[in-house]
């Protein structure tokens, strides 16, 4: 958020619209951002992690949520105070309040951010949105060389703004 702040304080009237950009964990933080300052003419967020904690406590592979597993298998009386906690920096409950046109981009199979975390915070978007289907994500396949399709096209809305027909096409694949 203090990114945002300062960015305008420096730029001042040479910027002529703000984008809040955000991959995995960052595009959590995008998301928690937008919710609180409610900032962006555009909100692009890339496989955004911690959305819907509880989910991720099943539904991930390895990364943080693969940490959080390990930690209540060894303090499984923590369990519930944890989730609880991990409540309030939930991705998916900042996303009710965003109303500004959003892109989001996830990968089908993804052992770190799974697709329905992602989703989850999608579905609860209250502004029109995009959401970008690739095959994979946090992976060394071949097939992440598609992810550079969606940052030219994050890139295009970001710098010639966004059409009018945003969001009526709500799923695309890349």
């Amino acid at each position: 958020m203090r990114a945002v702040e300062a960015g305008r304080e420096f730029l001042g009237p040479l910027a002529s619209r703000t984008v809040l950009n955000g991959t995995s964990f960052a595009g959590g933080l995008a998301v928690m951002a937008q919710g609180v300052m409610q900032v962006a003419d555009l909100l692009v967020v890339a496989v955004p992690s911690f959305g819907w904690a509880e989910g991720r406590r099943f539904l991930v592979e390895e990364g943080s949520g693969q940490e959080i597993n390990r930690y209540l298998e060894v303090h499984p009386e923590r369990e519930e105070d944890l989730m609880v906690v991990l409540s309030y920096f939930d991705p998916m409950n900042f996303a009710v309040d965003i109303r500004c046109p959003t892109l989001v981009g996830l990968g089908l199979e993804d052992a770190v951010v799974p697709a329905p975390t992602v989703y989850a915070i999608a579905n609860h978007l209250s502004g029109p949105r995009e959401i970008v289907r690739l095959p994979v994500s946090h992976t060394d396949r071949p097939e992440e060389k598609l992810w550079d399709r969606f940052e030219a096209y994050l890139l295009r809305l970001a710098t010639r703004g966004v059409p009018p027909d945003f969001g009526e096409n709500r799923e695309r694949s890349l």
